[in-house]
């Protein structure tokens, strides 16, 4: 079984989650990256809910980076690509949640994400929320974990979870940060028996791991990408909310400071100069 840590507590999801269990996705394909083999294992056991942030109108984007005049067609197809991936997954259309923040400026629109995943543990009550890792490097990944955390230190019985999407850190020694996370906030889910399921969520989602728009000369998300995601293990950070970053960390190096400070912006450079420059990335 091969994960970031080879001493990670392995856990059974079916035993080891509680439900109802709400999961919080930037973007839609963010929650089957992440943690779709996890879903895949505990949607018979219990409710499942998944929460889309973004629209997805810029991913993939135009050629200046922005939203392209046909916008409004992709955001249509990403919404439904999610509904196919997660009914594949076992999770229902009717609890699938929308909330159609513009694409890229969730950080922006912070205090209103805030309040409508606010609104939802309302009415929804999960047991368990799994976010992205507060170091995930997309802003938007970073604003959905912000939210979650600002409204769980007010529901301490609501156990979190997060998960890696953007973990690849070119600037670390090991070039991933999950290996720099101490064992002991860590859990690992087994997600052998359901990996070619996973695979096969993933590939519902076309807009990223095909080419759609005519001037693309990669997709999105290229096969190296979702093998990786596809592994035999999904891995996961189970820690309080608050608990500081030189705990979170085996060793709080000034290599690994310097990472999560400005990591982000080069993997961002080169995702960008990657979409258009083949061989790049």
């Amino acid at each position: 079984m091969s994960t970031a840590h080879r001493s990670i507590e392995p856990i059974d999801p079916r035993t080891a989650i509680e439900g109802p269990v709400l999961v919080l996705a930037p973007h839609s394909d963010d929650e089957t990256l992440g943690c779709g083999a996890t879903i895949a294992l505990i949607a018979d056991a219990m409710p499942v809910h998944v929460a889309y942030g973004a629209d997805g109108r810029i991913s993939p984007a135009g050629p200046d980076g922005k939203a392209t005049p046909d916008a409004a067609s992709l955001v249509k197809a990403r919404a439904e690509e999610a509904r196919d991936a997660m009914a594949m997954l076992g999770v229902p259309a009717e609890h699938l949640h929308f909330l159609a923040f513009p694409d890229s400026r969730l950080t922006a629109e912070q205090a209103r994400l805030e309040t409508a995943i606010a609104d939802l543990l309302d009415r929804l009550r999960p047991r368990t929320v799994i976010a992205p890792f507060r170091h995930d490097q997309h802003p938007d990944h970073l604003a959905m974990h912000r939210a979650a955390v600002g409204i769980l230190r007010a529901r301490p019985d609501v156990r979190l979870l997060q998960y890696f999407v953007y973990y690849r850190y070119p600037l670390l020694a090991e070039r991933d940060i999950r290996r720099a996370v101490a064992p002991r906030h860590c859990v690992a889910v087994n997600a052998t028996p359901v990996r070619a399921l996973k695979r096969r969520a993933l590939e519902c989602y076309r807009s990223q791991v095909q080419l759609y728009y005519p001037w693309q000369t990669r997709p999105v998300l290229v096969p190296t990408i979702l093998d990786e995601h596809c592994a035999d293990t999904e891995q996961f950070v189970m820690a309080t909310p608050d608990l500081p970053d030189p705990d979170l960390f085996s060793v709080y190096s000034l290599r690994l400071r310097f990472n999560l400070r400005y990591g982000a912006r080069v993997v961002r450079c080169k995702k960008a100069v990657a979409q258009f420059i083949p061989g790049t990335g």
